[in-house]
């Protein structure tokens, strides 16, 4: 993996997958540990505790526009139920 990383660093992204999510948290620990900048995909209650901050939730909860997304979600709800925004 230290190879990998070395030849990409700066000039393409990279994908690792595998088979299990202990897997995955492994190749995320590696990657972290080598001072790449990683995100971790998928369900935070398969994630390692310690790792779960590296996922794309935390990541988007931490995100400057979450409250305006937080708002536009609520907006939709209201608008799949019929109110209109003064019924809100």
């Amino acid at each position: 993996m230290k190879l990998l990383v070395h030849l990409c660093r700066g000039h393409a992204p990279i994908l690792c997958t595998a088979d299990t999510n202990v897997a995955v948290d492994n190749l995320l620990e590696g990657l972290a540990d080598s001072g790449v900048r990683a995100v971790r995909v998928g369900r935070p209650v398969k994630i390692r505790e310690e790792l779960r901050d590296l996922s794309l939730e935390a990541l988007m909860q931490e995100h400057a526009a979450n409250n305006k997304l937080d708002a536009l979600r609520q907006e939709l709800a209201g608008l799949s139920h019929g109110k209109t925004p003064e019924e809100r």
